[in-house]
């Protein structure tokens, strides 16, 4: 049966012979290309979605690669932020203890007329010298509190306490080291 090919250019029609019109020509166009065996634009899509289903070797390892790239990226900048999430962490504990400890000896000082540090016992007494228990070292992952004495220019580390305290001196540090923070030092 022979396609009809619609007449050329019709004159003076409104929009919805012109639109007619150019579904006529394409359905005959495509009609005349299928009749021949060759896949119109649209047809060769759908087939394409049918006969392709993986993933080529060649898309895979360049997946591999950029994902490589990122994480070389990204991996150092994590840790360079959870070490100095650590030592914010390490230096806000510090000056509560510090802070808490001042103002005991200072009350102490204003009470009695003579200033004295709190001792151990006193310290990890929960409402005496600080408002809340010690939180655990982010270095060493304790929240203990051990006495030892500051004799030197670096205060020492021993032990598996969290915390370091002087009675003595009212002196409090971290008894962690660790390479490139030196966090017992603050």
């Amino acid at each position: 049966m022979p396609a009809r090919v619609p007449e050329m250019f019709p004159s003076g029609g409104t929009a919805v012979q012109w639109a007619g019109f150019f579904d006529e020509v394409r359905s005959v166009s495509q009609g005349r290309w299928a009749e021949r065996g060759v896949q119109t634009m649209r047809n060769r899509d759908t087939n394409m979605g049918l006969l392709r289903r993986g993933v080529t070797l060649v898309e895979l390892m360049a997946l591999v690669v950029v994902l490589g790239v990122l994480a070389g990226f990204s991996v150092p900048n994590y840790f360079k932020y959870t070490d100095t999430a650590r030592a914010s962490d390490t230096k806000a504990t510090l000056g509560m203890a510090r802070a808490a400890i001042s103002s005991y000896h200072d009350s102490a000082a204003a009470a009695n007329g003579s200033a004295g540090y709190p001792t151990l016992s006193q310290l990890e007494t929960v409402g005496t010298v600080v408002p809340r228990a010690f939180p655990a070292n982010p270095f060493n992952s304790s929240s203990d509190v051990q006495v030892a004495t500051w004799v030197a220019d670096t205060p020492p580390v021993f032990g598996t306490a969290g915390w370091n305290y002087d009675p003595s001196t009212g002196r409090f540090w971290a008894n962690s080291d660790t390479d490139n923070v030196h966090e017992n030092e603050w």
